[in-house]
């Protein structure tokens, strides 16, 4: 009689040991992934066309120290100006043979384990696309190199900014998107031109009245 007890005794024991082992488990791995940061830019959402100004936040999660990043500029993005560096830090760039940055590369200053440091920029968007991938790399002191460049959900995923909508861009000559002249400008031209053609009239009467009383 008691064989049986002693059976159904360890059985539950056993399993509620499993249980609980599988959910450490998953805790575990739902902890470390949670965990795991990357480098980001934001914002994630822009308009076509749009200056925006770009932050990009390099976290340190490893032991060592991160000493250089580098960023691909995506196509038709035209960076132009950039915000305060970190202490020690320094940046670089590359660019394409029509002087367009294709690449920002920062180094100089180190990120600590837990730390993490902002680097930002200013850009103005391509009119014609609707995402911009960001591709980064972070090199530690120990020269370790780890790449963000993957789809998102991934381990090691890139940045992503949505591009929606547009911005009108003003023209030197008062319009947008390529308009030849402001609506205020055509209507001070047409009074401008009113009034040399009452000018014009008033001086002809004018001669006509001292011609009659000549003779």
């Amino acid at each position: 009689m008691n064989r049986p007890r002693a059976r159904r005794s360890g059985g539950a024991g056993g399993a509620a040991c499993a249980a609980a082992i599988l959910l450490a488990a998953v805790l575990g791995a739902a902890w470390t992934g949670g965990a795991q940061a990357h480098v980001l830019v934001t914002p994630a959402q822009s308009a076509r066309g749009a200056a925006e100004t770009y932050v990009v936040t390099v976290p340190s999660e490893r032991p060592v120290a991160t000493t250089a990043v580098s960023l691909r500029v995506p196509t038709g993005e035209a960076v132009y100006q950039f915000g305060p560096l970190p202490p020690g830090w320094t940046y670089s760039l590359k660019e394409d043979p029509r002087g367009n940055v294709t690449e920002i590369d920062w180094s100089g200053g180190s990120i600590l384990p837990n730390q993490f440091a902002q680097f930002s920029f200013m850009a103005r968007n391509p009119a014609a696309s609707s995402q911009l991938a960001w591709f980064a790399t972070q090199t530690y002191a120990d020269g370790l190199l780890v790449r963000w460049s993957g789809p998102q959900g991934s381990q090691q995923p890139a940045s992503f900014t949505a591009l929606g909508g547009s911005v009108a861009v003003a023209t030197p000559g008062g319009g947008s998107d390529g308009s030849s002249a402001s609506p205020i400008g055509g209507v001070a031209l047409a009074v401008g031109g009113l009034a040399l053609a009452l000018s014009l009239l008033a001086n002809g009467l004018l001669i006509a009245l001292l011609r009659r009383k000549v003779l």
